[in-house]
């Protein structure tokens, strides 16, 4: 089996949590992933459920995949819109 070396220039940890009232959320799952890695992806790559809840996320988030996911749950994908380009 052959070495590979990875150099990793910063990392992320993506953390999911639950809301409580009046207080901060409580962690609930963590991924640590290289900083180039997008919330998007680890998102896909945890596999986990997502019933009744609301994500607010980038346009990255709006993939097929991932639209398809949160209907199945039940649950709530807000991401902006791509704005029309004026003609010059």
């Amino acid at each position: 089996m052959e070495n590979t070396l990875i150099q990793i220039h910063g990392f992320r940890l993506h953390l999911r949590g639950q809301r409580q009232s009046h207080r901060f959320p409580v962690a609930r799952a963590g991924l640590f992933a290289s900083a180039a890695h997008h919330d998007s992806k680890a998102l896909k790559e945890q596999k986990v459920a997502l019933p009744d809840m609301m994500l607010f996320g980038d346009l990255a988030f709006a993939d097929r995949q991932l639209v398809k996911i949160f209907n199945q749950q039940q649950s709530a994908l807000i991401t902006g819109r791509k704005s029309r380009k004026a003609n010059s």
